[in-house]
């Protein structure tokens, strides 16, 4: 069974009936609503539902090596919108996957006023599925994410994939 649980597939067949079923242009809009706090120093406290987690700067920044900070908050979340994306499509069409991770990559310029010009991400996946599989998978995952999404319209966000320890040769864009 791979990484999904019998009751996930189920609940990833259903989600991915219903999306199908939704005509098109059936916007539903959820507010998200997060909530932040300093606690001390560099140290900030966020919420979201029954959730808390800290942001913390590296003592060179002058933190306290903590907790991430928020830039790395910031780019896990381009691996973890698209695992979760790929997790749904895998267990949708029956594909089981062994093991996935994504690496996220930023350059990142440190002036005032900087920001992200290009994101890369290599995912890793280890699966008895064909290329051609889980290529499609990762794609349609990429498509999906709303991260992703919301990124490209202010930076490049380019990707890869890696199947069993070889690189396919698509780019994903």
């Amino acid at each position: 069974m791979g990484l999904h649980t019998k009751d996930f597939i189920e609940t990833a067949k259903s989600l991915q009936k219903q999306t199908t079923a939704q005509p098109r242009g059936a916007d539903e809009i959820v507010e998200l609503n997060i909530k932040t706090r300093l606690v001390r120093n560099l140290v900030v406290e966020a919420s979201f539902r029954d959730h808390v987690w800290q942001s913390d700067e590296p003592k060179e920044r002058g933190g306290g090596g903590s907790a991430p900070g928020p830039l790395a908050h910031f780019l896990g979340a381009v691996g973890c919108g698209i695992i979760t994306q790929c997790s749904y499509e895998a267990a949708s069409r029956d594909v089981e996957i062994d093991e996935i991770g994504i690496a996220v990559k930023a350059p990142l310029r440190r002036s005032p006023g900087s920001s992200i010009e290009a994101i890369s991400y290599e995912t890793s996946v280890k699966s008895n599925a064909s290329a051609e599989t889980i290529e499609d998978i990762v794609r349609n995952a990429v498509r999906k994410s709303f991260i992703t999404n919301t990124l490209r319209k202010a930076a490049r966000v380019t990707g890869r994939i890696i199947l069993n320890g070889q690189q396919l040769p698509t780019v994903l864009e």
